[in-house]
């Protein structure tokens, strides 16, 4: 319960606490230009964070744990959309189409956008977060 308690208090540091006090390399959840400061140097600290996060847990060091998840949360997401992207091209679909001007979305919108989708459908919330998220986007960005 207590590994629990502080990987949701370091989870929600990510998200609540203003990107000027975060550490370098947490600027995950809001920033524009995560794409550009997140870069390999970044993966590479923070993967390494997570491999240490036993030891981070044993000192309950929070800033230790949540420096850690922007390596847990990107490789996730990324194979994620890999694996989705791989079978969508496989059968021809185009899940979603992003706007011409797509880098300048942000982590919030998404956000808002994936909030918004799933109040509008709570019967659809047992599904995978892969497939709630492309619904949402799916809503948010249709192909034309």
């Amino acid at each position: 319960m207590k590994t629990l308690t502080v990987f949701l208090v370091a989870s929600l540091m990510l998200v609540f606490t203003p990107s000027q006090a975060r550490a370098p390399g947490l600027n995950l959840v809001a920033s524009q230009q995560f794409h550009k400061t997140f870069n390999g140097n970044e993966l590479l600290k923070s993967c390494n964070a997570l491999l240490n996060s036993e030891q981070a847990r044993r000192e309950s060091d929070i800033a230790a744990l949540a420096s850690g998840l922007p390596c847990l949360y990107y490789t996730v997401g990324f194979m994620h959309g890999y694996a989705f992207g791989s079978r969508s091209a496989e059968r021809g679909l185009n899940l979603f189409c992003l706007p011409e001007n797509s880098e300048n979305i942000t982590g919030e919108q998404l956000a808002r956008i994936i909030v918004k989708w799933a109040q509008e459908h709570p019967e659809k919330l047992h599904e995978g977060s892969p497939m709630v998220m492309l619904a949402a986007l799916n809503t948010a960005f249709p192909c034309k």
